[in-house]
């Protein structure tokens, strides 16, 4: 047998991609209600190079600490510098979801542009955005634990904030966080995708195929707020339940079926084949018929 180390024999290419998602695993019911949208989709990932290497792991850690640091960091800056109150409606429900959805985006496109060099697929567009999301959501998350302890013992509205009520106040921040900037930020970074796909291919693809994702990220975050202040009378534990129901669950299955409506965890990056409608236009040949 020839071993591959002989001097002079190339070494074998390196295997494709995985294309197809297989169904052997646990993926739940498959859902079909943005065919048309996932069908552009499909024809930007079209011929795109894959990952090599360290890069996925790299970028996903880079675009935490970004997430954590710089989106974190500018989101608060420009929030402070409105001048408003920190328990304003307008600074929580509307300031703050759209400044941090556009300093994640930044996070996320410093990742795609300097590390990545590309986003392959929509789905490492949205696992880019909700590693982005995760560092936000850590650093969102410590500061207002420290700002929610220092409440403990004090009177607010003639009422003594209880260590009991500040410590439930910790623990549904905390639980939210799978729920919140993850999956606000991975719209985020299905958008940048598109985005980038759209500026190095020439694919007849609408221009404007960005726009509902980036626009969801934003959208989705400001409904978590506003449901959230709303229902400021309930307990902490009950408002997040909630918002994770009303609003999270809902978008969730949207997201999911703008990533094909079929996916487990174990094969995340894997992709689900798309029907793609062969126009005129299209710069892919008709299947061949059936025998």
């Amino acid at each position: 047998m020839i071993k591959l180390t002989q001097p002079g024999l190339p070494l074998p290419p390196p295997p494709p991609p995985p294309e197809t998602l297989a169904k052997k695993r646990f993926h739940g019911p498959e859902t079909h209600f943005f065919s048309g949208i996932r069908a552009s989709l499909t024809i930007l990932e079209q011929g795109v190079q894959w990952l090599q290497g360290n890069s996925l792991k790299k970028g996903l850690i880079l675009a935490l600490v970004l997430g954590a640091t710089l989106s974190f960091a500018l989101s608060l800056v420009v929030q402070l510098a409105t001048g408003m109150s920190s328990t304003d409606f307008v600074l929580l429900a509307v300031v703050a979801p759209i400044t941090e959805e556009i300093f994640k985006g930044l996070s996320i496109l410093i990742v795609a542009l300097y590390v990545w060099k590309r986003v392959p697929t929509r789905r490492h567009g949205a696992v880019l955005g909700a590693a982005a999301g995760l560092g936000f959501s850590i650093s969102e998350n410590t500061l207002f634990s420290v700002s929610y302890a220092s409440l403990s013992g004090q009177v607010v509205n003639n009422q003594a904030i209880s260590g009991g009520y500040v410590a439930e106040l910790i623990v549904s921040r905390w639980l939210s966080v799978p729920f919140m900037h993850v999956l606000w930020s991975a719209f985020v970074g299905v958008g940048v995708f598109v985005l980038l796909c759209q500026r190095k291919t020439n694919q007849n693809v609408s221009s404007w195929l960005a726009a509902p994702f980036l626009l969801l990220g934003v959208v989705v975050h400001i409904i978590w707020n506003s449901v959230a202040l709303a229902l400021s009378g309930l307990t902490p534990l009950v408002i997040t339940g909630l918002d994770v129901v009303l609003i999270f669950l809902p978008f969730a299955i949207i997201f999911r079926d703008f990533l094909g409506g079929h996916f487990n965890f174990q094969d995340f990056l894997r992709s689900v084949p798309e029907p793609i409608p062969y126009r005129q236009t299209s710069p892919f040949p008709p299947p061949p018929p059936p025998p």
